[in-house]
């Protein structure tokens, strides 16, 4: 009886997969395109008759959809921009923790956060430019001194029209 190891496949940053073998060696897996000229050819009610009539991809029932669990968006996300969780955090400036509860689904992104989360979703590389630049403005502002922040202040001040004397409040006589 021959024996079989099990398929363990990896996929590296470059989106290409990788076998693993049982002696530790990897081998570069062929890119498989789906050949979809059959499926076009066919009509919708082929196309279900033949989804049905294989009985390993039977549709759900509505109470095996009732028990399945959603992917949160921030995961979402972050696959599909094919980052880590460090990786996603750290370029987008949200605490790992923070991240981590929302995948896991302890914890919701407030509506800030989920605006944030979805501007990252359709400009990523905008947002972090946008971060870089920010960070970058913060190092070359130079640092103001106590005479400048004095000397604004005074200039706010004296562009301001003099305030007007309070007056205390005098009850109203009623007539």
């Amino acid at each position: 009886m021959k024996k079989k190891s099990t398929l363990v496949s990896r996929r590296f940053k470059s989106g290409r997969w990788y076998e693993v073998r049982a002696d530790g060696t990897e081998r570069l897996l062929r890119d498989k395109r789906p050949d979809w000229s059959r499926l076009d050819a066919m009509s919708d009610a082929e196309v279900e008759a033949a989804a049905r009539s294989d009985p390993d991809a039977q549709p759900l029932t509505k109470a095996e959809l009732k028990r399945m669990r959603r992917i949160p968006f921030a995961k979402q996300l972050r696959w599909a921009i094919g980052l880590s969780q460090g990786e996603f955090a750290e370029r987008f400036r949200i605490p790992v923790g923070t991240l981590r509860d929302w995948e896991q689904g302890r914890a919701e992104p407030d509506q800030a956060t989920r605006a944030y989360l979805e501007v990252i979703a359709c400009d990523p590389e905008g947002v972090e430019m946008s971060l870089k630049r920010g960070e970058m403005g913060k190092l070359r502002r130079p640092p103001k001194s106590n005479v400048i922040n004095l000397l604004d202040a005074l200039r706010t001040m004296l562009s301001k029209p003099p305030a007007k004397p309070s007056r205390k409040a005098r009850p109203r006589k009623r007539g």
